[in-house]
């Protein structure tokens, strides 16, 4: 990291916000979910989440 802000701030905040936003609803579901319904659910959303900070962290190396 270089110290410099993303070169699109509001793209960033929305990966951001979006990943950090989308692990407790994922978590609650799969809490009322049961058996093999509640271990996708936590597959999908911890998969989604990790695609989301990849992205958020791209956007905030990447200036183009």
């Amino acid at each position: 990291m270089t110290g410099t802000p993303p070169a699109r701030p509001g793209v960033f905040a929305g990966y951001a916000v979006t990943a950090a936003a989308i692990v407790p609803a994922g978590w609650c579901y799969s809490a009322r979910a049961e058996g093999r319904r509640a271990d996708l659910v936590l597959v999908v959303t911890f998969a989604l989440a990790a695609f989301l900070c990849y992205r958020a962290q791209e956007v905030w190396t990447n200036p183009h």
